[in-house]
């Protein structure tokens, strides 16, 4: 298995040089005073944030590579209001029933019984499985910038992008990364944007991405064969979109018509697919 950095709670500041000196202290700080708490999770170790206060739980699923602290800031402003977990998948992903299990696994660690479940991107994809597989659990259900859970279409896309992997030269597949990352000069958190995902992609090689894509075809290979077309779990659901984002608001009427009860945020801001 691949050797992973994305545990550590160092931070190469000079990737950080740019971001005004503000954010960078709020981002400094919340690293250093939120450690990771620790659940033994079939017989492995898994980290996972744990902070603010008793009452409502929310419970953030972060987005393929990145880290539960993408959320930050938006941690910051609830934790005062509401207790907050937000698990570390694994850099190389994991399957879908392995996700939700360790998810649920985590919960009743902490003696949590009703969450507000938020997931972007591949969270997302976590959130509608484990609300499908735990409803009981799901107060609200959050889906940001994200696809659909889907079987055999998704399995073709991530074999197909497997196999081009394996030839194509690394050096092209960060380049390919990088032209991904967009600029929004108008945001005043744009700089923070580019660092902290520049931060990610220093952290990538092949191996790890090789790895990913693997598990990502174990992932599809675990989904139910109605989970294209059906869900059972149709509690409160909020869906968020931003109009410019490529990977998944083509995705934004099927996920309606899934949902039926769901509210929907359509932003015109650019934003893409890093919300």
């Amino acid at each position: 298995m691949t050797q992973l950095k994305n545990t550590s709670r160092n931070i190469d500041r000079t990737q950080f040089k740019d971001v005004p000196k503000e954010q960078q202290k709020l981002f400094f700080d919340f690293r250093k005073n939120r450690p990771y708490s620790t659940i033994t999770f079939q017989r492995k170790e898994f980290k996972f944030l744990s902070s603010g206060q008793s009452g409502n739980t929310s419970v953030f699923l972060h987005g393929t590579l990145v880290r539960p602290d993408m959320w930050f800031y938006l941690i910051l402003k609830l934790e005062w209001k509401f207790r907050i977990i937000a698990p570390l998948f694994p850099a190389q992903g994991m399957g879908v029933q392995k996700a939700v299990d360790l998810v649920h696994a985590i919960l009743e660690q902490e003696k949590i019984t009703k969450v507000i479940l938020i997931g972007y991107s591949y969270g997302g994809g976590v959130a509608q499985y484990f609300a499908e597989k735990y409803p009981d659990f799901v107060e609200t259900l959050v889906l940001s910038h994200t696809g659909l859970l889907r079987k055999e279409s998704a399995k073709q896309k991530v074999t197909k992008t497997y196999k081009i992997l394996r030839f194509m030269p690394f050096f092209m597949v960060k380049f390919l990364f990088k032209r991904r990352l967009a600029c929004f000069s108008d945001s005043s958190w744009n700089e923070f944007h580019q660092a902290y995902f520049k931060e990610i992609f220093s952290e990538l090689n092949k191996p790890l991405l090789s790895e990913l894509l693997s598990n990502a075809i174990k992932y599809v290979d675990e989904l139910p064969e109605d989970i294209d077309y059906k869900r059972t779990w149709q509690g409160k659901t909020i869906i968020l979109a931003t109009k410019d984002d490529k990977d998944t608001f083509n995705h934004l009427d099927s996920l309606k018509e899934l949902y039926k009860n769901s509210e929907v945020y359509v932003f015109d801001e650019l934003g893409g697919h890093h919300i």
